[in-house]
């Protein structure tokens, strides 16, 4: 099992940030590797919701539904999957307000493919995959906050 912890200083304030990290629905504009989403509320949960993704990478495509839970108040969200290729799968965000309208944002990830091939170019591409995943982050929060 993969384990990771991606933390960032953004020079953006934390309304923003926390927004775009919650709003899966906008993922297929920006995010690599996102070939189609549908998300569906909990029913009596406005913050928790499952999402159906269609994740590509070259010719090989994947299903993975999961489970998204934020947290306004404490300022947290939590992704986990549900169903999907991956023996274990989940992200864990936090945001940190700054006085200076900066925010820090840390994710605790954790990944592990059930099949082999998977998990090999996984492991192989692992740091080019994360490194761009943040790019797109990082250039979006930028977009939205011109």
């Amino acid at each position: 099992m993969a384990s990771f912890r991606i933390e960032r200083t953004l020079p953006y304030p934390i309304d923003t940030v926390y927004r775009l990290v919650g709003d899966m629905e906008q993922y297929p504009a920006f995010l690599p590797g996102i070939a189609a989403l549908d998300v569906t509320p909990l029913a009596g949960d406005a913050d928790s919701f499952d999402v159906d993704v269609k994740v590509g990478w070259r010719m090989l495509t994947e299903r993975v539904q999961l489970r998204l839970t934020r947290d306004p108040e404490a300022q947290t969200i939590r992704m986990a999957q549900v169903k999907g290729p991956c023996r274990a799968l989940s992200a864990d965000w936090q945001f940190i307000p700054q006085g200076d309208g900066q925010t820090i944002i840390t994710a605790d990830v954790e990944i592990d493919f059930k099949n082999p091939i998977l998990r090999g170019l996984y492991q192989a591409n692992q740091e080019r995959l994360i490194f761009r995943l943040i790019g797109a982050f990082e250039a979006r929060a930028a977009a939205l906050s011109a």
